[in-house]
């Protein structure tokens, strides 16, 4: 049997299954027309973090050779504007066959690294050996057999994950570590605590890696009024020309609406706001996973509309309810309850 304990396919299997059950129309009562209607329910999209979307895809995480969850670029091209082939449901299935003709756990480690996946195996163990024998498949996989949703092509990158609590922190971090020196930061931070708006302030700077999403979003309308008089000499004028590039598309992806064309502008910023990125900072590997993503919204774009319109940031702050509960509570396993009471 398999001894992984609790794994996110036990949690889902159940909102699957209730899916799969209503695919014929269930009895609602219509308080407006004050008779019964029957109402489908299809999954459009799954909307996550990135660990949370690896995870829910079957998909390894970021020390993977292949580590994106939407594409099998090599780990080593990250920092390349390029795409590689798109995953799929049908290729993760057929990836989570070929581990069981691996001959060893070993065989099927290597594989898995090289193709970046994380299946949730059964091993039979062997004289000197285990050899797997069977795999837990995704319980998402039946709905794409049922009405095409395909847990890969249909899960979105999340613009405030990757960039407000990702890009924007890693920017920012990179200014602190090789622009400004110690005395230059201690007045910056004393600016940033000056920051009124609307009676909305932020936390002190100093501790700007603890920031939710939102201070983020602050820092990101104030920032370029507190950094410009820092930075107004030869040696750093290019460095805040990239922070202004780094925005100058974060705010076109933050519109209610965007055209193809602007799209395109969106992404030619975003590329070379990259570009400069890898010029200015050479001592720092831009081989990680939110730096190539970022590359996948744009064409998520041109299917979906702009990000704010499937965006985590709503739901961001409900994370305190399950986290407490699993740090304080007598409960367990509670995410797999929850599921099952249907109540997520």
């Amino acid at each position: 049997m398999f001894k992984h304990g609790t794994h996110i396919f036990d949690a889902v299997s159940h909102v699957v299954d209730e899916i799969e059950q209503i695919q014929n129309g269930c009895k609602i009562f219509h308080a407006g027309i004050g008779d019964y209607v029957a109402v489908k329910i299809f999954i459009v999209q799954f909307i996550a973090d990135m660990p949370q979307r690896n995870v829910t895809c079957g998909c390894k995480k970021p020390t993977a050779d292949r580590p994106c969850c939407h594409c099998l670029q090599e780990k080593s091209r990250l920092k390349t504007g390029e795409i590689a082939e798109l995953r799929n449901v049908e290729q993760t299935r057929s990836f989570f066959e070929q581990c069981l003709k691996k001959g060893s756990k070993n065989m099927v480690e290597e594989y898995t690294k090289s193709k970046g996946i994380a299946p949730l195996l059964e091993y039979k163990s062997l004289p000197h050996k285990k050899v797997p024998v069977a795999y837990k498949p995704n319980p998402f996989w039946r709905l794409f057999k049922l009405y095409g949703f395909d847990i890969h092509v249909d899960s979105v990158i999340d613009l405030f994950h990757i960039e407000f609590l990702g890009l924007l922190v890693d920017h920012t971090e990179f200014l602190f570590k090789y622009v400004f020196d110690e005395k230059e930061k201690k007045k910056i931070f004393a600016e940033a605590r000056k920051i009124n708006i609307s009676g909305n302030t932020l936390p002190p700077m100093e501790h700007y890696k603890y920031w939710n999403g939102d201070n983020w979003i602050t820092w990101m309308m104030v920032s370029p009024y507190v950094l410009f008089p820092f930075m107004n000499t030869s040696s750093k004028l290019k460095h805040y020309k990239c922070w202004i590039c780094h925005l100058d598309y974060l705010v076109m992806l933050l519109k209610p609406s965007l055209s193809l064309v602007e799209i395109k502008i969106a992404k030619e910023k975003c590329l070379e706001w990259r570009r400069m990125m890898i010029d200015l900072y050479p001592q720092e590997d831009f081989n990680f996973p939110n730096f190539h993503c970022i590359l996948h919204l744009f064409p998520q774009m041109e299917r979906l509309g702009v990000p704010i319109l499937y965006w985590t940031r709503p739901f961001e702050h409900k994370h305190k309810t399950f986290r407490g509960i699993n740090a304080t509570g007598n409960f367990k396993n509670v995410e797999v309850w929850s599921s099952n009471k249907g109540f997520l």
